[in-house]
């Protein structure tokens, strides 16, 4: 697996935390945010991402919201093909399933393993 740099998008502290000390100890450079606003804001920066985890289900707006906005917004056009990873509790919601594509993968919660976050990344890098 090669390094990465990784943005991590969740409002749950302690599951963007563990998602980036997985990624981590794999040599992955990682950027941790807690909601879309962060996540926008770090992008509008200019900071290239290999990859987006992306929580689904957060308080101002749901990941499946904000993966539109990279797909359509002429701002965020750089990362318009950047492969996005919606971590979820609700993998059978309709949304989430609509959502899931090329670039774009489902990861369930709990996560239980981290093997279970090491393989959707490499999948989703060597798509």
């Amino acid at each position: 697996m090669t390094e990465a740099k990784i943005l991590v998008v969740d409002d749950k502290f302690t599951h963007r935390k563990y998602i980036g000390d997985v990624l981590q100890s794999k040599g992955h450079v990682v950027v941790e945010v807690g909601s879309t606003a962060e996540a926008r804001q770090k992008l509008l920066e200019g900071e290239t991402f290999d990859l987006i985890f992306l929580d689904y289900m957060m308080p101002h707006q749901k990941g499946t919201e904000f993966l539109k906005e990279i797909r359509t917004d002429h701002e965020l056009e750089p990362y318009a093909q950047t492969p996005v990873v919606i971590v979820t509790a609700y993998a059978e919601d309709e949304e989430v399933q609509q959502a899931e594509g090329p670039n774009v993968s489902v990861l369930s919660k709990p996560l239980r393993d981290y093997h279970d976050i090491l393989d959707v990344v490499d999948q989703a890098l060597n798509k």
